[in-house]
């Protein structure tokens, strides 16, 4: 139930102060009886918004984040949660202007397993289930 509280406020703060949750597809853990799916929690024109995607390649030792439609220098704040939902890592950086990804090097850090990342930037909030090899 707090869950379902923390992201009605986050949707009523997000339309009171101008900007959009970009939650395309997101599935939040929730028990059985309460699964929500969120599929564009909101849609106000976000053909100007940034499109996100969140993807590692095995073996690089990186997760990539690639972004679509971004303004330069666009900042973004990139979270890591392991499967026991403790932070491993976080991280603020700004979009290439040239091929449009931030690269989080993971190599060292985290071993192979699931991951939740959370990709931040000032107009959408994007969260992903990543598997890392």
């Amino acid at each position: 139930m707090k869950l379902l509280n923390r992201i009605f406020t986050l949707l009523v703060f997000s339309i009171l102060f101008g900007q959009v949750v970009n939650a395309q597809s997101t599935i939040l853990q929730l028990p059985a009886s309460q699964t929500l799916r969120v599929e564009q929690a909101i849609t106000l024109n976000q053909s100007h918004l940034p499109q996100v995607d969140i993807y590692s390649i095995p073996g690089s030792g990186k997760i990539h984040v690639h972004v679509d439609n971004y303004r330069p220098s666009l900042p973004v704040n990139v979270t890591v949660f392991n499967s026991s939902n403790r932070l491993m890592r976080q991280e603020i950086g700004v979009i290439c202007t040239i091929c449009g990804t931030y690269d989080l090097d993971i190599e060292e850090e985290l071993a192979a397993g699931m991951y939740r990342v959370i990709v931040t930037s000032d107009a959408s909030i994007v969260v992903r289930n990543l598997y890392i090899r």
